[in-house]
């Protein structure tokens, strides 16, 4: 996620950001009714058996393909507001917003028996 903002890291940067738990997991993930969601998004470092440079280029177009402005909603909050969306099927962030503004985050998981991946 630290590649939004520094795009170009150092090496020392790099090795840095490496020194987190790593895991690996499919790109695609097919549900059982047949969908299929990229599993991509600023946290993705490379796509394993492929070369580096190749990998971070794909990952960088699939951020940009599934970020255009056709597939983007952003909402104006007010109060009272209520946004409610499947982690599972779309890749959200919170933009900037003033720190001295008030922000309250409900979380609710809901568990179900279709694994992730």
């Amino acid at each position: 996620a630290q590649r939004l903002v520094t795009p170009d890291p150092t090496p020392e940067e790099l090795a840095g950001w490496r020194t987190q738990p790593a895991h690996e997991m499919s790109l695609v993930w097919r549900r059982r009714d047949g969908r299929r969601s990229l599993v991509a998004g600023a946290t993705a470092d490379h796509v394993v058996g492929m070369d580096p440079e190749e990998s971070r280029a794909l990952l960088d177009d699939l951020l940009d393909w599934t970020t255009q402005d056709r597939f983007r909603y952003t909402h104006d909050w007010e109060v009272g507001d209520l946004v409610v969306w499947d982690n599972t099927g779309i890749l959200h962030r919170a933009l900037p917003y003033d720190e001295s503004s008030e922000r309250l985050l409900h979380r609710t998981t809901v568990v179900g028996d279709e694994a992730f991946a």
